[in-house]
């Protein structure tokens, strides 16, 4: 019992140091808007090109996995909608395609890197005066000449009023041109709200108000775009994920001002969580403590219906504020982590406050990329579209160089489970214990391999055991595969070890290991004992939905751990 207590104090204090969770969204904003643009910053295709792949490079390189591309500014876009013109910013010329396709070659060189890419879109929001009349002349004009009726002037800037039917399906049809052309893995919407409260929306809501409240009439109006916005993705593509940028406060909490989604804007993202319309949201949570942050994120956690949340970060106020040093955006990232799973990542706004020349900037971008980001992180899995999990690969084999000391580890593809799961990639794990803990980061010798074979120079002459995981399309992890046990100096030692295997049946935890079971301990992440027994099945349907750590102790005094996601 005290190896055990002993055990989790060490493993507590682990959780409490932040360690690097397996599956985290690493993401950054990448504008393309002229009036803050990260890129292109050049008219030039192959700079164009170029630039593109330094930055996905440098971010590679710290580690990130998430690119939330601008594929739309202000009644402009990077693809041929025949809708809404070609961005100017581009060419140089209002409504001139490139001689390439901007979007498919960010998605290529997005997924060459193991990155998701998704299409940051910005529906409402299409320019102000001066810009809009840069299209005039273009054979596809702006919208605000295309259709005057569906736009209103708001503060010397035009909107697409949410009010009317006209608007939803002119967007909805906007964006299955994108969802169509493009393997995209999400769109992203951002400014889905209204521009305050002053909006001049009197003729739509005296033709469509029907009696209602004003407030939540327009709520409504948010929500059905968003709705038939999410059908139509899933109806061309059941993977591609709907994610939505809100501002930072959902709702008023005492003792803090500020606009307010909900009441001010009227965006209610939690209202499309809880109707199952929505797969992503990331708050712009781009305060400091003083003004709310962690209040804010609390009020997120208890809202978002458990989709994935993802916390959006104020990069750029390093740059405006000398009161905003790299510290506030690190304890930022430590206090997402506190909450995983509620809180399953974080977004950075925006790219040139990432990878900039600024001190600060780069100060942010070595701890990322040295320390917080310093090993590779999965995509977190949306138990909410289907828990699966793919067998494990078979057949698992190794030979060694003796003389250069490089192993070559080898497996066969596992069989498809009953629902036909492809699978998106392997994962390979090192270890000097056979008992292979794959939820320790440090394990991952080989983060993403899309091939069946991986090699690896084993960096002395010690015993080494590998052994390899699947990921399927969802990014759910099988089991461990064989283990195998190598070493440079005497080659392949051992090729058929069973690995301890923990499986979720239901409302049933199974332990599969050749030893004999003495004791089983379920504990949630604060330490709370959830459930105990000391044989190899134990019921955990009294559990709810989250993440737990599983202590096992076998007939030999030897102590096994297993993070478990119910």
């Amino acid at each position: 019992m005290k190896k055990i207590l002993f055990f989790l104090l060490s493993l507590w204090m682990a959780i409490v140091l932040q360690a690097q969770p397996k599956q985290e969204i690493r993401a950054v904003w990448l504008t393309t808007n002229p009036n803050a643009v990260d890129w292109p910053t050049s008219k030039n295709e192959t700079n164009q090109k170029s630039s593109l792949i330094e930055i996905l490079d440098k971010l590679q390189a710290a580690n990130f996995n998430t690119i939330l591309f601008q594929v739309q500014s202000y009644g402009d876009v990077l693809w041929d909608s025949g809708i809404q013109p070609w961005s100017y910013h581009l060419t140089g010329t209002p409504g001139k395609a490139p001689n390439y396709d901007i979007c498919a070659f960010a998605i290529e060189e997005c997924h060459k890197r193991n990155m998701e890419i998704h299409a940051w879109v910005v529906p409402y929001r299409v320019g102000s005066n001066s810009y809009v009349t840069k299209y005039d002349d273009c054979a596809l004009p702006h919208v605000y000449k295309v259709h005057p009726e569906m736009c209103v002037n708001y503060d010397n800037a035009w909107y697409l009023d949410p009010g009317l039917p006209e608007v939803r399906k002119y967007l909805v049809d906007l964006y299955e041109t994108l969802v169509t052309k493009y393997e995209f893995d999400g769109i992203n919407l951002d400014y889905t709200r209204y521009p305050h409260a002053n909006f001049d929306d009197g003729d739509s809501f005296k033709k469509y108000g029907g009696g209602a409240n004003r407030d939540d009439w327009r709520r409504e109006n948010i929500n059905k775009f968003v709705y038939e916005l999410y059908d139509m993705i899933k109806s061309h593509n059941p993977g591609m994920k709907l994610g939505v940028a809100p501002i930072g406060c959902y709702k008023r909490i005492p003792g803090y001002s500020g606009w307010y989604a909900y009441s001010d804007v009227f965006q209610d993202p939690c209202d499309w969580a809880e109707k199952g319309k929505i797969d992503l949201i990331i708050p712009q949570l781009y305060w400091d403590e003083s003004s709310g942050y962690s209040a804010h994120t609390k009020t997120w956690i208890d809202n978002c219906n458990g989709r994935q949340l993802v916390a959006g970060l104020a990069a750029y106020k390093m740059t405006e504020s000398p009161y905003w040093q790299t510290s506030v955006v690190i304890d930022q990232i430590e206090k997402m982590r506190k909450n995983n799973p509620a809180t399953c990542g974080v977004s950075f706004f925006r790219t040139n406050y990432i990878l900039g020349e600024n001190a600060k900037i780069k100060d942010l971008y070595n701890q990322l990329k040295d320390n917080y980001f310093k090993y590779p992180a999965h995509i977190p899995v949306m138990p909410y579209n289907g828990v699966t999990k793919p067998d494990a690969p078979v057949n698992v084999k190794a030979s060694v160089n003796t003389s250069t000391k490089e192993s070559t580890i080898s497996w066969d593809v596992p069989e498809r489970d009953e629902n036909n799961t492809s699978i998106r990639y392997y994962s390979v794990y090192i270890s000097e214990s056979p008992d292979i803990e794959i939820d320790n980061v440090e394990n991952q010798v080989a983060h993403i391999v899309k091939e069946n074979t991986f090699t690896y120079t084993l960096p002395d002459d010690k015993i080494y055991y590998f052994a390899v995981t699947a990921f399927d399309k969802g990014y759910y992890e099988s089991g461990l595969s064989n283990v195998v046990k190598v070493s440079a100096s005497a080659g392949l030692m051992d090729a058929d070890i069973k690995p301890v295997r923990f499986i979720v049946e239901g409302d049933w935890l199974r332990i599969d290991t050749q030893e004999t079971v003495v004791s089983v301990h379920i504990y949630a992440l604060s330490g709370t004992l959830m459930a105990h027994g000391d044989i190899s099945e134990i019921n955990i349907g009294h559990l709810s939905r989250g993440a737990y750590i599983v202590v096992v102790t076998v007939n030999n005094g030897k102590i096994i751990k297993y993070k478990m996601i119910k």
